[in-house]
C-alpha cells in the first residue's frame, strides 16, 4: 500500500486550528480594507464640506461686495439728489422768523395774508385743515357772507351717480385730479376786488377720503406753481365740509 502524503496525517483538531487561523487573517484584512475605505470616504466628505464652505464663503463675499456697491451707488445718488433740492435764493434770518411765526398761526389762510372768513370746526384727526359745519355752509349759500366773497366754489367729490342722486346747490361735480387741475390751474381765477375773497369748499359723502385727498392735491398743486414765491397762492382759502354731504343732508332736512 502506497504511503499517504504528510498533509493527510493531520488530525481533525489540527485542520480546524489551521482553518480558524486563516479566517482570522481574512477578517483582519477585511477590517483593514473597510477602515481604509472609511478613511477615504471621510477624507472625501471633509474635502467636499470644505469646498462647500469655501463656495458659500465666496458667495457671501460676492453678496457683501454687491451690497457695498449698491449702497455706494445709493449714497452717490442721494448726494446728487440733495444738490437738486436747493432753492435758488437763500432766505435771510428775518424771512425765516416771519415764516415760522406765520406757519404757527393756524387762524391764517394759506398765503398768510389774513384770517379765515368762516368760523371753523375743530377736527382731532386733521387739526391743520379748516372744517366748516353744515350750518355754516347753509349760511354761505344764503349769502350771509356775500359782501366779502367774490367767488364761491363748492366741490362735490362724489361719483356722478351719487351726485345725480342729490347734491348741494351750485356744487360742481369734480372727482379726479385731472378734472381739478384742468378746471382751476390751466387758467386760474382772479379777483376783481382784492379786498374780497375766493373760497373753496370741498366735500364727499363723509369728507373723509376723496374730498380730503383732492383738497390736499389742490393745495399741493397751488404750492408747486408758486414754488419760487412762497407763501403766495392762487386759492389760499379752502375748507372741508364736516361730516360731508350726509351730514349736510341730515341737517338741511331737519331745519
Amino acid at each position: 500500500m502506497p504511503a499517504r502524503p504528510a498533509s493527510l496525517h493531520l488530525n481533525k483538531r489540527q485542520r480546524l486550528a489551521i482553518q480558524n487561523k486563516n479566517k482570522k487573517v481574512c477578517s483582519n484584512e477585511s477590517c483593514h480594507s473597510m477602515q481604509t475605505r472609511s478613511q477615504s470616504s471621510s477624507t472625501r466628505s471633509y474635502n467636499e464640506d470644505e469646498n462647500s464652505e469655501n463656495c458659500r464663503s465666496i458667495k457671501r463675499t460676492k453678496i457683501d461686495d454687491d451690497n457695498d456697491k449698491e449702497n455706494n451707488l445709493f449714497i452717490k445718488r442721494s448726494r446728487r439728489g440733495v444738490g437738486l433740492i436747493r432753492s435758488f435764493t437763500e432766505p435771510d434770518e428775518e424771512q425765516i422768523k416771519a415764516s415760522v411765526e406765520l406757519g404757527s398761526n393756524r387762524d391764517l389762510i394759506g398765503d398768510r395774508s389774513r384770517s379765515h372768513l368762516l368760523p371753523r370746526c375743530t377736527s382731532r384727526k386733521h387739526p391743520n385743515l379748516a372744517f366748516i359745519s353744515p350750518e355754516m355752509l347753509i349760511d354761505v349759500l344764503q349769502n350771509v357772507y356775500a359782501s366779502e366773497i367774490e367767488i364761491l366754489q363748492v366741490i362735490d367729490c362724489r361719483y356722478p351717480y351719487e351726485y345725480e342722486g342729490g347734491h348741494v346747490q351750485w356744487a360742481k361735480n369734480l372727482y379726479t385730479r385731472s378734472q381739478i387741475h384742468n378746471e382751476y390751474f390751466l387758467k386760474p381765477s382772479e379777483l376783481n376786488d382784492s379786498s374780497r375773497r375766493i373760497i373753496f369748499i370741498f366735500h364727499c359723502k363723509f369728507s373723509s377720503e376723496r374730498a380730503l385727498s383732492l383738497l390736499r392735491f389742490f393745495r399741493s398743486e397751488d404750492r408747486n406753481i408758486h414754488e419760487q414765491s412762497y407763501p403766495q397762492l392762487h386759492y389760499p382759502e379752502i375748507y372741508l365740509l364736516e361730516g360731508g354731504y350726509k351730514a349736510f343732508y341730515g341737517y338741511s332736512t331737519k331745519n
